[in-house]
């Protein structure tokens, strides 16, 4: 079985702005709902297909470069550890991903195996859900918290500027507002 053709497309999943990020958050982030998704399909000379997503802000031309090296091979025959675009932390990282992810999709579709099954076996038997989030305001925030808890989800992921000390120093009194309300 060799990697025949690697095709990707780029997707923009649509979100109301304010249903992100706060209003009025701008910069890079600011347009999060706006940067196209990369999905990658992989497919083999025997018609098995496997599909990988990079993260939001890869380029699709990043993510296409490095499809020749991928195309010949067999899936089968390559080592997790040594893919050709070097590993999850270089410059690379989300094309990694999205190759890693191809792969994994396409043999396990080869061996008729789940892809936890390749990984080692299931780890749990259910997944903890979460809602997640842009950058808000404090306001926001505690909005976002409360809805999570009315539809029983006990987890808030938000996204935050590491270098803004503002952002923690904002998110202190989260905690506060919600069990005041």
């Amino acid at each position: 079985m060799k990697i025949a053709e690697i095709e990707t497309f780029c997707v923009r999943v649509p979100l109301h702005p304010v249903s992100w990020h706060s209003a009025n958050i701008g910069g890079w982030s600011g347009a999060w709902w706006e940067m196209p998704i990369v999905l990658l399909r992989m497919k083999t000379e025997c018609g098995l297909s496997g599909l990988g997503e990079a993260p939001k802000g890869v380029a699709e031309s990043t993510v296409r470069q490095y499809a020749p090296l991928f195309t010949g091979r067999d899936p089968l025959d390559m080592t997790w550890q040594q893919l050709p675009i070097g590993d999850v932390w270089n410059q690379a990282g989300g094309v990694y991903q999205a190759y890693e992810m191809a792969l994994y999709d396409l043999v396990g579709k080869a061996l008729e195996l789940p892809v936890y099954q390749l990984l080692g076996g299931a780890y749990r038997d259910r997944v903890r859900g979460s809602l997640c989030s842009g950058q808000m305001w404090p306001d926001d925030a505690a909005r976002r918290a409360r809805l999570a808890a009315e539809l029983g989800i006990d987890v808030l992921k938000m996204k935050a500027p590491m270098w803004a000390t503002r952002w923690w120093n904002a998110l202190q009194p989260l905690t506060g507002r919600l069990a005041r309300t």
